[in-house]
């Protein structure tokens, strides 16, 4: 069941989801909820690392033609990369922590390239991002950017009809910190038996 037409993917929700090693979590359930999944190259190449199984996971979703490796070279028109470059300097220059090819360069270039393509979604856990991609990107209703967090993903997957137990699995497997293993443990059970997926 396709959720999300086109998306974009973070890093840092790759990372969370591919700590459960068990099953195949992007090329499986973010591959079936996303129609074609849209990867900026230096997430690809600088920053999916690790766990080694999401890139390889990916890898298989590009040679099925389910994901793409995207940039500035993709956008097809001297227009729309004139746009990315004025759409990255726009939102490096709004957070003073975003350094080049550091610090949230992933999430810039990221939302750069979707607002100029068009692409409608980004699949990132960065809690403060959807107030950024209102600010200075969604200041039109044809090119908005909605920000899908891991909690908004596994109520996707409830509606689509995948089990409790396994969304749960891989919630709880997600919002692991091992700097508070008991804390974040409590944290996770609590807001899914409560708020993502109460028992009636």
């Amino acid at each position: 069941m396709i959720k999300w037409e086109k998306s974009l993917l973070d890093s840092d929700f790759s990372f969370k989801l591919g700590q459960l090693t068990s099953v195949n979590v992007i090329e499986d359930y973010v591959g079936a909820l996303v129609g074609k999944i849209y990867i900026h190259r230096h997430i690809y190449e600088q920053e999916i690392l690790t766990p080694r199984s999401v890139k390889e996971q990916i890898d298989r979703l590009i040679a099925k033609g389910k994901a793409e490796v995207v940039d500035l070279s993709t956008l097809p028109s001297p227009l729309e990369k004139s746009l990315y470059h004025e759409m990255v300097t726009l939102l490096k220059s709004a957070d003073a922590e975003t350094k080049e090819l550091g610090k949230n360069w992933g999430e810039t270039v990221s939302l750069a390239y979707a607002k100029v393509s068009g692409i409608p979604y980004f699949l990132s856990d960065e809690k403060s991002l959807q107030a950024v991609a209102d600010e200075y990107l969604n200041t039109d209703a044809q090119h908005s950017i909605t920000i899908i967090r891991l909690r908004d993903f596994i109520m996707a997957l409830k509606e689509a009809g995948y089990k409790r137990k396994e969304c749960q699995l891989l919630w709880l497997v997600a919002n692991f910190d091992p700097s508070r293993k008991q804390q974040s443990r409590d944290w996770a059970k609590k807001v899914f038996n409560e708020e993502i997926w109460p028992i009636d």
